[in-house]
């Protein structure tokens, strides 16, 4: 009796209820905890409100794997550019009077 459908479909409703209804009351224990004497309750208690609000802590022993390929060699497939032959000008050098009102 109690593993057909209807009775199982039953019975999780039910603690759905029950889990609804505990919801509040158990977030209010966990604020209280916040504030506890104990630094290690209050540590737990911070880390789980982290966690139901989405922020997991990263594990200590996790590792970050860089998968940037790069390659062996390097193959330049672009039309090479002429060269330009030129010499360099040397600009004219400017000579600055000064103005009449600057003296």
């Amino acid at each position: 009796m109690l593993h057909e459908p209807h009775v199982r479909a039953f019975y999780e409703l039910e603690v759905r209820k029950t889990l609804a209804g505990a919801t509040l009351p158990a977030a209010g224990v966990l604020a209280r905890l916040l504030d506890a004497r104990s630094e290690k309750v209050s540590a737990e208690v911070a880390l789980a409100l982290l966690k139901i609000g989405g922020y997991v802590p990263r594990d200590a022993t996790s590792m970050v794997v860089n998968n940037v390929v790069l390659p062996g060699y390097v193959v330049d497939l672009t039309a090479p550019q002429p060269v330009i032959e030129h010499q360099a000008i040397e600009p004219p050098a400017i000579e600055l009077e000064p103005a009449a009102g600057d003296q």
